[in-house]
């Protein structure tokens, strides 16, 4: 008897955090809505000066800063609330691994569709979306730059961009932020980038590649990557979180193009959220592919053995895995010399 309580009690318990899952990236939307991270700054603050800075209630904010404490995204010294290292490196602003912009995204944006979950589940279709594809994506792919930076500078590193002699010729499919380019030409002056999307997506990599002082090997190609014309020579395909949007035969026609573009031995790199090939794991990629049942036509998320079949049928060879710091490794494939 006992042993069959404590097993319903541990149970119970895990579905209690299921239940209130959704509460912490909520919390931390509404701290980053209201600046509260950059307010605090690295002296901290006390809720009466918070009161003051932020113009909110002080039970509002004294319930929210409590509830930060428990997520360990602040913590107390005395009467003053004080930032954490992850909270000061990833929630402040003006910080490069800036990430808040994307629990704004995931609260304001991708939850209230995948509360119509239960209808797409019963139709098979995504939740309708007056606007155009670049402009959703338009709206959001800033606030991903963070997040994929540390896996494209393993690959610059992998490649050994920084100490080439040579030009080295990058296609960006699907730029997005321009964050695959900008950290593959970042102190490596031999890094020349083709950047391909639609133009409401590139004003963004346009002005993070100004920042980074790499604008000017960019070169910028408008519209979309099934249709405009790509050119061929590459040494170097970047497909950095695309394929998830796209069924299958929207995978294998991007896979052809990559090929088409390379100059033999020429590298693809993918970065994807894999599942293993059996689906049962882990939680992340299998979570996203639900996100693109509520969000797209025929999106997915792909195992590593569908992707290399892909790869193989689009001509590629030499299919390998690149651990870098994302929640899954990098895909790597050379298209055959002659």
């Amino acid at each position: 008897m006992e042993r069959t309580e404590g097993r319903a009690a541990a149970d119970a318990g895990r579905l209690m955090e299921l239940a209130w899952g959704y509460a912490a990236p909520v919390v931390i939307a509404t701290a980053v809505r209201y600046g509260l991270f950059g307010s605090i700054g690295h002296r901290g603050a006390s809720i009466e000066e918070l009161v003051r800075r932020t113009e909110l209630s002080e039970r509002g904010l004294r319930i929210l800063l409590q509830a930060l404490v428990g997520l360990r995204l602040l913590r107390r010294n005395g009467s003053r609330f004080e930032l954490t290292p992850e909270s000061a490196t990833c929630l402040v602003p003006e910080q490069p691994e800036y990430r808040g912009g994307l629990f704004l995204h995931h609260v304001e944006h991708l939850l209230p569709r995948w509360l119509q979950l239960p209808e797409v589940v019963r139709t098979g279709r995504p939740v309708r979306d007056p606007r155009s594809p670049a402009h959703r994506y338009a709206g959001f792919v800033e606030s991903l730059f963070a997040s994929n930076y540390p896996a494209a500078k393993a690959l610059q590193r992998h490649l050994q961009l920084a100490g080439r002699k040579e030009p080295f010729q990058v296609l960006d499919l699907g730029a997005g932020s321009g964050v695959w380019g900008i950290a593959l030409a970042e102190g490596a002056p031999q890094v020349w980038v083709t950047a391909v999307d639609w133009p409401e997506v590139l004003l963004i990599a346009r002005k993070k590649a100004a920042a980074y002082g790499v604008s000017d090997r960019f070169r910028w190609v408008e519209g979309s990557f099934f249709e405009v014309p790509l050119g061929r020579g590459y040494d170097l395909v970047v497909l950095g979180h695309v394929l998830h949007a796209e069924g299958v035969e929207g995978v294998r026609t991007l896979l052809r193009r990559s090929c088409d573009a390379l100059r033999p031995g020429g590298l693809v790199a993918i970065q994807e959220f894999l599942p293993d090939d059996d689906r049962s794991g882990p939680l992340l990629p299998l979570l996203f592919a639900v996100n693109m049942l509520v969000n797209t036509e025929a999106g997915d998320t792909y195992t590593l053995a569908e992707l290399t079949g892909w790869l193989e049928e689009a001509g590629f060879e030499a299919v390998e895995t690149l651990n870098v710091p994302a929640p899954s490794p990098m895909v790597l494939a050379r298209k055959p010399a002659p």
